[in-house]
């Protein structure tokens, strides 16, 4: 049995037994795209972290993790919430550890700019 075969046989049924790709809005994603473009722009856009406390670049870093992992749509505003259930569990949660809303929407949005800016890739 060859490795195809064998995440077929055993690992993408498992996942539909649990729900994966059956549900709407699931899916099961064979490979993760992780580009040399997006990992280099997240490498060096940490330089710019001593803009921010220790707090704000964990969750930074947190964010770039996603944006690596799954791609430049992690970065729209309308995933904020999500990511932040992600990380801290609630919304309360990542407001006692990084401030008001408008405080983190800032940090997650101004920070993208250092992911294009010149000289980063």
């Amino acid at each position: 049995m060859n490795k195809s075969q064998t995440e077929f046989e055993y690992i993408d049924s498992a996942l539909r037994v649990a729900g994966w790709g059956i549900v709407e809005g699931s899916r099961i994603r064979k490979q993760f795209p992780i580009t040399q473009g997006a990992f280099n722009r997240a490498r060096k856009a940490r330089i710019y972290f001593n803009d921010y406390n220790s707090k704000q670049q964990d969750f930074l870093n947190f964010v770039l993790e996603q944006y690596v992992r799954d791609g430049v749509e992690e970065l729209d505003d309308s995933k904020l919430p999500k990511m932040l259930e992600l990380k801290y569990n609630a919304i309360a949660d990542s407001k006692r550890e990084l401030g008001d809303i408008k405080t983190i929407r800032n940090t997650f949005i101004s920070f993208q700019k250092h992911l294009y800016s010149e000289g980063v890739v």
